[in-house]
């Protein structure tokens, strides 16, 4: 039985374990055989690979939605740039605090993900609403930065504490 310690790489220590089970098993006598019961390596792997799928579907549908509702392209932006870099972002400062990418810190990510993408859509519809209903001329940019930083403050203390809710419920159940 092979137990990886807290804050190891566990693929790292598969991959180990498999390479001295395969210099133990060359001393064996021939009809010796050790055989792995469960080996967590394709659970990791399929878990990275959802994480990266959804983070592309999510893009896809954000993209899709601002297109089909809004059909505007700086909010597209808005919405999109910040998912990838976030993620790269968590993953940096994980790697420099020597925080390994298991499962727990994989589905808090996307856990993020999804605030992230809820709050951006929330911000620049809300923005898109307040310069169409007091009907702001988008050449005006001194009167759409107010309408749109007006906007913000007012959806903007909900989706902070939102977000600060899902950043403690990750906190507590992570191990």
């Amino acid at each position: 039985m092979v137990i990886a310690r807290y804050g190891v790489n566990t693929l790292e220590v598969i991959d180990a374990v498999k390479k001295k089970v395969a210099a133990l098993q060359a001393g064996l006598p021939a009809d010796v055989h050790l055989v792995p019961f469960y080996d967590r390596t394709q659970l990791i792997q399929r878990a990275t690979h959802t994480l990266k799928r959804a983070l592309i579907e999510e893009l896809i549908l954000v993209t899709l939605a601002h297109i089909l509702f809004l059909a505007h392209f700086r909010s597209i932006l808005i919405v999109t740039i910040p998912l990838p870099l976030s993620v790269l972002l968590a993953f940096g400062f994980m790697y420099y605090a020597g925080i390994s990418s298991n499962l727990m810190s994989l589905s808090g990510i996307a856990i993020a993900i999804g605030v992230l993408v809820d709050a951006g859509i929330v911000v620049t519809e809300n923005a898109f609403r307040f310069i169409e209903q007091r009907k702001v001329d988008p050449k005006d940019r001194p009167l759409v930065w107010r309408t749109v930083l007006e906007s913000t403050r007012l959806v903007g203390r909900p989706i902070s504490f939102r977000w600060r809710s899902s950043f403690w419920l990750s906190f507590l159940f992570s191990p």
